[in-house]
């Protein structure tokens, strides 16, 4: 039997699929019993497949022997990969085979194609009516498979998850902000939820950490990220690392992973703005309908999502300012209180401190955080470098002056500079 497939440069539509499903393999089958589906393409994650092993009992009592390609399909095998060499994700035609205990098989003809040239993936599978629910244990195995909880997924980096470390009392803010936020959070995902699904509404909030570079807005993400994991939820990062960049649709595949979750799921996107930037026509209206809720794929355990930006006012009015596109946005500040300066002071010199370097937390006012990590780490090069023992105070101030001068400096230079050329002072 043939199947005539027209395909398109960027785009394999749904009805091709389905045809091809039809006319292949239904047409074989009693075309009652059987149904195509839109499927999750988690069940084309490599990782969850390699991770199968034949001791893994999913749904009631079934066990997954394997996949097979189709060689005949019109849909080629294409594999992705990550930097470091392992296959992440598969496109393609393929029989999957499964056992139950009692020696019984079924199988499931999965396809799965690119469909535009952001790489955003089609799935579909063709199976018994009566396993749909085998087949929906199979692919929340998978996504259990993929993401280990104790770590982050990552979206559209060079990896594929990393652990964060950073506990949520090593984070230094003043104390309103630090307490207004952790609430937030908290409340959120024990309370807010079943608010939300009570009065029948996506339970998606959003909040935007804006602030200058430095100010921490990063180790928030990672403290929170770890503090998720701890309670059970998943956490998913949104990266701009790898070679497509920050394009949005990055966004809408972490909603479709908390979707597919059977927990509450936190999602971080950092540097907002970059994400954002240059939508125009259909793809603003996508980004302006998934933060509204429109098209925000639904988990009803609930969907935090985190953002960052060290530029709000390079995010379009309508999102910024539009009521429930951003729920909340909180200000991370540049170090304005003494005492915090002095608590990162201590915190980043460890052992190393003397109640003597308290006399320079003053003049660290007006900095972000990174700043002062950068003083303490330049002194202790400085002590390890002069084969010292102890960071002093001279060495303390010696460290700060000479990266407010390259501040000044590097100002200075940016100042007089326009489009590559020194501009002239009048």
């Amino acid at each position: 039997m043939t199947c005539n497939i027209v395909e398109t440069p960027t785009q394999l539509k749904m009805d091709e699929m389905a045809l091809w499903l039809r006319e292949m393999y239904l047409s074989q089958q009693d075309e009652e019993s059987w149904v195509i589906i839109v499927a999750s393409d988690i069940a084309m994650n490599m990782a969850a497949l390699k991770n199968f092993t034949s001791g893994i009992v999913f749904g009631d009592d079934w066990h997954f022997l394997g996949s097979s390609a189709l060689n005949d399909a019109p849909f080629p095998v294409i594999h992705q990969f990550e930097f470091k060499g392992d296959l992440t994700m598969r496109v393609g035609a393929f029989a999957y085979e499964f056992q139950h205990a009692d020696g019984s098989p079924f199988g499931v003809i999965v396809t799965s194609a690119y469909y535009s040239d952001e790489q955003w993936t089609l799935t579909l599978a063709a199976l018994p009516r009566e396993h749909l629910a085998t087949w929906g244990a199979f692919c929340e195995m998978c996504y259990k498979l993929s993401s280990p909880e104790e770590r982050v997924t990552i979206v559209g980096g060079r990896q594929t998850d990393f652990v964060p470390s950073i506990q949520w009392d090593d984070i230094i803010l003043p104390d309103e902000i630090k307490s207004d936020l952790f609430q937030d959070v908290q409340s959120f995902f024990q309370r807010g939820v079943g608010i939300y699904n009570r009065l029948q509404l996506n339970p998606f909030r959003k909040i935007l950490l804006a602030g200058p570079p430095g100010t921490g807005k990063t180790m928030l993400c990672n403290s929170l990220a770890l503090w998720a994991i701890e309670q059970g939820y998943r956490a998913i990062y949104v990266s701009g690392a790898d070679q497509y960049g920050a394009e949005f649709y990055k966004v809408h595949q972490a909603l479709y992973l908390a979707q597919m979750s059977d927990t509450p799921t936190l999602i971080i996107v950092e540097e907002l703005d970059a994400f954002l930037e240059e939508r125009e026509g259909k793809q603003k209206a996508l980004v302006l309908n998934v933060l509204d809720g429109v098209e925000a794929l639904k988990n009803e355990h609930g969907t935090l999502l985190i953002a960052t930006t060290n530029y709000p006012e390079a995010i379009d009015v309508r999102v910024l300012k539009r009521p429930g596109r951003l729920d909340r946005i909180y200000m991370i500040p540049e170090i304005k209180d003494r005492r915090i300066a002095e608590a990162m002071l201590r915190k980043y010199l460890g052992d190393e401190w003397r109640n003597e370097h308290a006399a320079i937390a003053s003049e660290m006012v007006d900095y972000p955080g990174a700043f002062i990590r950068e003083v303490v780490v330049y002194a202790l090069t400085q002590m390890v470098t002069n084969d010292e023992t102890e960071v002093t105070l001279a060495q303390l101030r010696n460290s700060l002056d000479k990266l407010k001068t390259q501040i000044d400096e590097r100002d200075q230079y940016i100042g007089f500079r326009v489009n590559g050329k020194v501009a002239e002072m009048n």
